[in-house]
């Protein structure tokens, strides 16, 4: 086989053991086998796509109350204790959401002089429960150390170590929320299964020459 031929083989009989394998493509050459999968992943994809983009839409207006759970005055900074350098986070998040929370994930990102791009990424947990949850209306400033004792390296680079501006931006992840009896305000995200089957419909199509 080509490489092509190889890495589409490779994508085609990922989800496969042995066993499955000799089940369903019996005596098959490696591009009667890509050639099925492609079909079945075109049809899988092209069928359930557009409902996945209807739910995403849907899940949006479901999660812009939750939304309203926003995040200010973050700061980054690096603080060294028996482990090395820790980075932190300091934020204000302020609950405008009409719901009382006990507990919810933020995603993190931290930008240095002035960069496009975020160089760290993280998520970071909020437990409200210690402070009798996080109520409608409340105004709560957490600390966080990102990687927990040891500290995420990621995050102490020395381009970020040397930066001259550090800017972190926070946002709250809508479906981590949780009520006082710890259940979730809106479902999962469906964008997830929605984004897994465009990437693969775009492989799917990519191997259709052999």
């Amino acid at each position: 086989m080509s490489p092509h031929e190889q890495e589409a083989f490779n994508w085609a009989v990922q989800d496969f053991d042995l066993a499955r394998l000799n089940k369903e493509y019996a005596g098959a050459s490696p591009k009667e086998i890509i050639r099925a999968e492609v079909k079945k992943q075109i049809k899988i994809s092209e069928e359930q796509i557009p409902a996945l983009k209807q739910d995403v839409d849907a899940w949006e207006k479901e999660a812009a109350t939750l939304r309203l759970i926003t995040v200010s005055d973050a700061s980054f900074y690096i603080a060294k204790d028996f482990f090395g350098d820790q980075p932190k986070i300091k934020a204000k998040m302020i609950n405008k959401s009409g719901y009382d929370i006990s507990s919810a994930k933020y995603y993190a990102a931290l930008y240095i002089d002035d960069q496009p791009d975020p160089v760290a990424t993280s998520i970071v947990s909020s437990n409200y429960k210690s402070i009798g949850g996080f109520k409608n209306s409340e105004v709560v400033t957490s600390s966080y150390t990102i990687g927990f004792v040891t500290g995420d390296a990621g995050w102490t680079t020395l381009e970020i170590v040397n930066a001259k501006n550090r800017v972190v931006k926070m946002s709250v992840i809508p479906d981590s929320v949780r009520d006082f009896g710890d259940r979730a305000f809106i479902r999962e995200y469906p964008g997830t299964r929605l984004k897994q089957l465009e990437n693969g419909l775009a492989l799917a199509k990519s191997y259709k020459d052999i």
